[in-house]
């Protein structure tokens, strides 16, 4: 999602990696797609979609991406997340900007870092019940470590 080293189109994702979807055609509840083209669970490139759905709580996804992007430089084959001046936002500096967020919010920082949110996500689908074998297909896990 961030940037690692220098930005690279053809292997970060890029603002035209996302895509909006109706579930159904004049329906308003909206879904996004995510293309995510490299990645450490996938050594030969060959690419993987993630479909996020939205929800009615505060804290959609889909609505903070749609949102974001509303406010993001229109640059479709720039960084996805990225300043206003349209430099791409590093590893680092999302760790230090969610750490920041998450001690004024009474939590500990040191607890988190950017893969916090994968393991949380297979967190939460066990605690939902969702089998193993999903979980594992659902976030890309190449092995049973998540568990």
């Amino acid at each position: 999602m961030t940037c690692s080293g220098p930005y690279n189109s053809s292997t970060n994702l890029c603002r035209s990696d996302v895509s909006f979807h109706n579930k159904k055609r004049g329906d308003n509840e909206v879904f996004l797609q995510l293309r995510i083209k490299a990645s450490k669970t996938d050594p030969f490139r060959a690419s993987a979609t993630i479909t996020i759905g939205s929800n009615s709580g505060i804290y959609c996804p889909v609505r903070a991406l749609q949102t974001y992007l509303s406010r993001a430089p229109t640059d479709y084959a720039g960084p996805l997340f990225c300043y206003s001046n349209g430099v791409p936002l590093s590893r680092s500096q999302f760790t230090k900007e969610l750490r920041t967020l998450l001690a004024q919010g009474g939590h500990h920082p040191a607890h988190y870092a950017g893969h916090s949110f994968r393991i949380g996500a297979a967190t939460t689908a066990a605690s939902q019940g969702l089998p193993h074998w999903l979980i594992q297909t659902l976030g890309r896990w190449s092995s049973d470590c998540y568990l």
